[in-house]
């Protein structure tokens, strides 16, 4: 397996001021390297004092010659900057918020695996203007987490992942309030680890693959998987004592169902694995539920276009705790929520995509 990684930016990329290889995109090739088993090739694409104008200048045509199978924005602290008046920023909120919606558009031309990484700055007394800049060049705070959010709005609308770093850095972790130190970067490696989990999915992981009455015939690589395979997938179904019902948002990582609600833990099964396994590894991983016993349910069979042909078996518990003492796993979850059942009802018959798209099924189950 081969993947070609394109990281598009500007001289935060490249780590300015730092030694070589210790800037956040090298940390990020370096641990690739080290903890994947496919062949990677990942092109550092930060220019000095790069706006979202001139990536749209250049995306093409280095795209075109790379075929990328992911692409990483780290964009826009340029546009935000100004020249002497806070009033005009190099780049407008509303031609930044096209630029973000037109290169979004562009990069799935290559590939499905578009990321952002989100804006970050230190001291703005140090910035305003920054020492370095024979312009006057101005950077600071609230337009930073202007466009920030301008990033964020746009990522969600387009179910893309966004990675925001710009509560990650104290003003200690800057050289000159701009540019991160070595101790700065690594905050924004682990950050974008964190949230891109596809290098823990090697060749060595593999999936069960069953016939039509759920008998194991086979292991399967994920993407070696054809629309005629049926594998296995454990479910938790968990109610307080309200009767209102836990619900998880998918990461927007996911390949499947990205930013859409589904049950509170759901788990594909891997090798050596059975369902009564899985449900108690997936429930930690993914919300940290630890040493809860479930109630096993009944088995759905899901048999929908594409890869999605499943047996589902459902877990089912009781427990009245709240929201912040779920310890989710952010590339996996966005969010978990409790829902009354009549919201669920009424929100998956008004807004049907905001579900998995099995929600139908499953929640006529319970509901």
């Amino acid at each position: 397996m081969k993947k070609i990684i394109c990281v598009f930016g500007d001289s935060v990329l490249w780590g300015w001021g730092l030694p070589f290889r210790v800037g956040w995109v090298n940390l990020f090739r370096n641990y690739i390297e080290d903890k994947s088993n496919f062949e990677m090739n990942l092109y550092d694409l930060g220019i000095d004092a790069e706006t979202t104008d001139g990536i749209l200048e250049r995306f093409d045509i280095e795209a075109e010659a790379r075929k990328p199978d992911m692409v990483i924005f780290a964009t826009g602290i340029n546009d935000s900057a100004y020249r002497k008046i806070k009033d005009y920023p190099l780049t407008t909120i509303d031609d930044f918020e096209k630029n973000i919606y037109v290169l979004i558009k562009k990069a799935r031309r290559f590939t499905k695996e578009i990321v952002f990484v989100g804006l970050c700055l230190g001291n703005e007394r140090l910035t305003m203007p920054l020492p370095a800049s024979k312009t006057g060049k101005c950077f600071t705070k609230e337009n930073a987490i202007i466009y920030n959010e301008i990033i964020k709005k746009c990522c969600f609308n387009e179910n893309v992942l966004f990675v925001d770093i710009i509560e990650k850095l104290k003003n200690n972790d800057f050289y000159e309030g701009l540019h991160p130190t070595k101790k700065g970067h690594e905050k924004i490696f682990k950050a974008v680890k964190d949230n891109i989990g596809f290098w823990e999915q090697t060749n060595d992981v593999k999936i069960i693959i069953v016939d039509k009455n759920d008998k194991v015939i086979g292991l399967k690589d994920w993407e070696d998987l054809k629309n005629k395979d049926i594998y296995r997938v454990s479910a938790l179904w968990i109610e307080n004592s309200k009767g209102e019902v836990l619900l998880a948002r998918r990461a927007l990582s996911k390949s499947h169902d990205p930013n859409r609600w589904g049950p509170a833990v759901a788990g594909t099964l891997e090798e050596g694995e059975t369902y009564d396994i899985n449900i108690v590894k997936e429930a930690e991983e993914e919300i940290g539920l630890k040493n809860v016993k479930f109630q096993k349910g009944q088995k759905s069979k899901i048999m929908l276009v594409g890869r999605l042909r499943y047996f589902l078996q459902w877990y089912t518990v009781k427990m009245n705790q709240p929201l912040e003492k779920f310890k989710i796993q952010e590339r996996e979850v966005a969010e978990v929520k409790w829902f009354s059942k009549e919201e669920i009802k009424k929100k998956i018959e008004e807004n049907p995509d905001d579900f998995i798209n099995s929600g139908k099924q499953w929640i006529g189950l319970f509901i």
